[in-house]
């Protein structure tokens, strides 16, 4: 289960290796998005040689925050629910795995940050406690994955089970605008970025 709560989870399109540097402990306080927010934004990953279609179905706006609702695709045509985030410039937040809810959401990313910042939540699906999550920051790097070359942020979490015993260790990387671009799973395999497809900006109401 925490593997499917990385992965779908879990984040401008990748900044450019000639962009201004990044300070190493502190991040800007202008904050990117780190998830992109337009509907049909689509990810595919490659995982130890399966690859995985993922695309945003659909965004509602909810005070400060947007509402991304990530499906799934499969080889016949169909999209299943996979996951819901809250995206705003405070982090990522995930309130809903294949429809079933997480009370409280689960904070993914919380931002601004600093390297070395540590963050903890129990995690549960439909009220049901299932792990409890230790978030650590670990700053800005430069990852190469076959989607190309990508400026981002990596987060470390440390799942333990109800009994407390540590279940497993994954790292993640988000990308501004883009989401994670890959995922380390310890023990376990890694998942990267093959292609990115940004998703249609809704014109301007008039």
């Amino acid at each position: 289960m925490p593997r499917i709560i990385a992965c779908l989870l879990a984040l401008a399109f990748a900044l450019p290796l000639g962009a201004a540097p990044v300070p190493k402990h502190l991040f800007p306080k202008d904050q990117p998005l780190y998830f992109p927010t337009q509907v049909g934004a689509e990810w595919v990953y490659d995982d130890d040689g399966s690859q995985y279609k993922f695309a945003v179905t659909k965004v509602e706006q909810k005070e400060n925050t947007t509402l991304v609702t990530v499906g799934i695709s499969f080889r016949d045509g169909t999209t299943q629910h996979s996951y819901t985030v809250e995206v705003s410039k405070s982090g990522i937040r995930e309130t809903l795995n294949f429809n079933r809810k997480i009370e409280p959401p689960t904070p993914l990313l919380k931002l601004p940050c600093a390297k070395g910042d540590k963050w903890e939540c129990p995690f549960s699906l439909n009220g049901e406690k299932r792990a409890d999550y230790t978030f650590t920051a670990g700053g800005i790097e430069v990852i190469k994955v076959p989607a190309g070359t990508f400026q981002a942020l990596r987060v470390d979490s440390v799942s333990t089970d109800v009994t407390g015993k540590e279940t497993q260790t994954i790292t993640t990387w988000y990308a501004p605008d883009v989401g994670p671009v890959r995922i380390a799973y310890r023990p376990g395999s890694s998942r990267d970025l093959v292609k990115f497809t940004p998703g249609k900006v809704a014109p301007a109401k008039k």
